[in-house]
């Protein structure tokens, strides 16, 4: 399966190109701003709770095939359905219990923001969405 990733680090800390193996850790976004065409629907996936240094839940681990994800504000083992995407988090590969994902990048498409992004706040960029 084609798992889309969605790169939104700013300064990317990720550049990939096309035929690029990669590894790294991703996170699952529930609702992320991004063309339909991109979203994935319905994907079940198998989840286990995720405990944090107190032993209490922190987030969920996803996994479909090779793929493995971390997914915040949900504690529910077994298999669950979701809507998404999967992203890039920076942060996650400071964790290193957190299993990594690998695979090939066979497509990248940009997808330009709708906000023009300044020091203190966004405005709209020019465009039909503004």
């Amino acid at each position: 399966m084609l798992w889309p990733v969605l790169l939104n680090t700013h300064p990317r800390e990720a550049t990939w190109s096309v035929g690029e193996r990669v590894t790294t850790r991703l996170r699952w976004l529930d609702d992320p701003q991004l063309p339909d065409d991109l979203k994935l629907r319905h994907i079940v996936v198998r989840a286990r709770t995720l405990l944090d240094v107190d032993g209490r839940p922190w987030a969920q681990l996803l996994q479909a095939g090779d793929m493995v994800a971390v997914r915040q504000g949900d504690h529910r083992d077994g298999e669950v359905r979701l809507d998404g995407c999967l992203g890039f988090d920076a942060y996650l590969e400071l964790i290193g219990e957190l299993p990594a994902t690998a695979g090939v990048v066979r497509r990248v498409r940009l997808v330009h923001d709708l906000y023009d992004r300044g020091t203190d706040s966004g405005s709209a960029a020019p465009g039909p969405n503004a």
